[in-house]
């Protein structure tokens, strides 16, 4: 949430044009519509927790390559790159969510799980201003989205060891 607010305001603070900078904000949304199609597809093909650590991970290697990409040549590539892996993996995770949690707790995990993420909508721009204001450089505030992406990585693999999230993922096995 704090990359899809702030990307412009940092590329604009970085010596980027008001007007690229706004379009680079449209290529992260438009690359989460296509991330959404590819994870989706590919979570199919290989079950939703590999596609969503390797996406967490991607999206952590996005960030990183994001902080040295500013005003060179591979900017473009490196803000499509965190679109499809940060917004595309989340598609794959609002799924996962369903079926990570017992039916009769399935509403209330889910519900949970998104209102979560509203709590980081609010967050996440506050704590991208924060670091901020602490460090110029960009290293602290991309290190740390870096940080938010391999977490969630870990987090995931995390939760393949308990017995719900591990029979969900058996499922994904047994229709991929």
């Amino acid at each position: 949430h704090g990359v899809s607010g702030w990307l412009p305001s940092i590329l604009v603070g970085s010596g980027q044009a008001f007007g690229s900078a706004f379009a680079y904000g449209a290529l992260l949304m438009t690359m989460q519509i296509m991330g959404g199609g590819v994870t989706s597809v590919l979570a199919d093909r290989f079950g939703r927790a590999p596609v969503m650590v390797g996406g967490f991970l991607c999206g952590g290697l996005a960030m990183l390559a994001l902080q040295w990409a500013i005003g060179g040549t591979a900017i473009a590539f490196a803000v499509a790159a965190a679109g499809l892996c940060i917004f595309g993996t989340q598609a794959v995770m609002n799924n996962f969510t369903t079926q990570a949690y017992e039916p009769s707790l399935r509403a209330l995990g889910t519900g949970l799980a998104v209102a979560f993420s509203r709590i980081g909508g609010v967050l996440g721009p506050l704590l991208i201003g924060f670091t901020r204001s602490l460090d110029d450089t960009l290293l602290l505030t991309f290190g740390l989205l870096a940080g938010a992406q391999v977490l969630a990585a870990l987090i995931v693999l995390g939760l393949l060891r308990s017995s719900v999230a591990a029979e969900a993922v058996s499922q994904d096995a047994a229709t991929a």
